[in-house]
């Protein structure tokens, strides 16, 4: 039996686990010996390269600030587990997450079938909701859409797929299409969709997916807006038809993903009651940490979650968007499964001295190895021995040199430089 936070997430993480092949069947016959939650559920399913997380937080607030009972259910977390299963805005508490860890595995259990933790953290979340009776789950995927675990449901009020870029094409494929094909996956029987993004490629492939389900297709209007401006605190944006939003979310490329979401609401109007009001406080109320989120403003100090190519594109881009002209300091850690020599190669654009760390994950890029590879590119590079001394190296060039901090790379990157960065700037003299 499970009795505490720390064994069952010792459960989840088990090595043993996580070796699996792709495909539905060992999820579906656990969430069917566990009562079959996700049949008493209602979801907005959500998949994409790029930006579905931040589109799920919006989504999310959104339902709530129309007073309904709203999962939402997140792949990774950034600090805290149990950040991967929100209710009304606030984590799984611990005693939930024990007791219903311990259900999932006295089922799991008395089969021969290997789960991977994905699946296991979905059935706990999926057996979490429907006891609470949630109203409605924005339910993000983990990986793909065709073959994750989460397109074990049966079907949704709105399939929502974000922009498709190349990303882990060993598992999704080699070319846009073929990526788009998988997230296409999780498109339902005469369930509504939602392409987010702008790529006539995609959407083709989107669209023969929508019609070989006899689902109807809508599409993000990107060229609703007018004018959009952006500050330290929010993003304001106005749009053609006279409406003004702010949005507490910043960076340029969230423009695109409150239009994918602006577009969803529509839709969802057909069935759920969300005023003008709820929409605009959703929005404005929306967080979601990692996506340039300034963690200092004395001295501005920015964390952007860039964990591929055209991540960390958007992360120059919004850097120059806040701050033109200027050089940054770069503080950065990549994963080794990563194409990181172009991410290297797009740094250059607003690159100062840069600083490279590991931390504490298996996948992680050696720092010395990452600041050889910036070098090569041309840029001045030194790897640190620590994130906290990274940290503070990048906060010394930054009082030096009088420049910003732009922090990019993984979103696991996210936990340890938050654990940091108070006592760095703590210990750095005033100048």
């Amino acid at each position: 039996m499970i009795r505490t936070e720390k064994e069952a997430i010792a459960y989840i993480h088990e090595h043993g686990w996580k070796k699996t092949e792709p495909g539905l069947t060992r999820i579906k016959g656990l969430l069917c010996a566990l009562g079959s939650p996700q049949e008493r559920l209602h979801f907005v399913h959500v998949a994409g390269t790029n930006g579905k997380g931040s589109v799920c937080a919006m989504l999310a607030r959104i339902f709530r600030e129309a007073n309904y009972q709203t999962g939402l259910f997140i792949s990774p977390y950034l600090v805290n587990f149990k950040e991967r299963i929100q209710l009304n805005g606030r984590n799984i508490s611990s005693a939930d997450l024990i007791r219903y860890t311990d259900l999932v595995r006295t089922e799991a259990e008395k089969t021969n079938e290997r789960y991977s933790e994905f699946e296991l953290i979905l059935a706990i979340g999926l057996c979490y909701y429907a006891d609470r009776g949630v109203q409605i789950v924005v339910l993000e995927t983990g990986l793909g859409g065709r073959l994750d675990p989460t397109n074990v449901i049966p079907k949704a009020e709105l399939c929502v797929i974000t922009e498709v870029d190349m990303d882990h094409m060993e598992i999704l494929g080699h070319t846009e299409e073929a990526i788009a094909r998988e997230k296409a996956g999780i498109i339902k029987e005469r369930c509504p969709v939602l392409y987010g993004g702008s790529k006539a490629n995609v959407l083709s492939v989107i669209r023969a997916a929508a019609d070989e389900k006899h689902a109807v297709l809508y599409e993000a209007d990107h060229q609703a807006v007018d004018q959009v401006s952006f500050d330290f605190d929010r993003t304001r944006i106005r749009l053609k038809d006279g409406r003004e939003i702010g949005v507490g979310l910043k960076g340029p490329y969230q423009v695109d993903n409150v239009l994918t979401v602006l577009a969803a609401v529509q839709v969802l109007r057909q069935t759920y009651k969300i005023s003008d009001g709820a929409l605009r406080r959703g929005l404005s109320n929306a967080r979601w940490p990692g996506r340039f989120e300034f963690l200092s403003l004395n001295p501005p100090c920015i964390f952007d979650g860039g964990h591929n190519v055209q991540g960390v594109t958007a992360a120059v881009e919004g850097f120059k968007t806040y701050f033109p002209g200027q050089k940054a300091c770069i503080l950065t850690a990549v994963m080794a499964d990563k194409d990181y020599r172009p991410m290297a190669e797009k740094l250059k654009e607003i690159a100062g001295p840069v600083v490279t760390v590991d931390f504490d994950n298996p996948r992680v890029l050696k720092a010395d190895r990452y600041a050889e590879t910036l070098r090569s590119v041309g840029l001045k590079a030194v790897s640190a021995e620590s994130v906290l001394n990274g940290m503070q190296k990048a906060l010394l060039i930054s009082r030096e040199k009088h420049v910003p901090i732009l922090i990019v790379g993984s979103l696991y990157f996210y936990a340890p430089v938050k654990k940091t960065i108070k006592e760095a700037i703590a210990v750095q003299p005033n100048r």
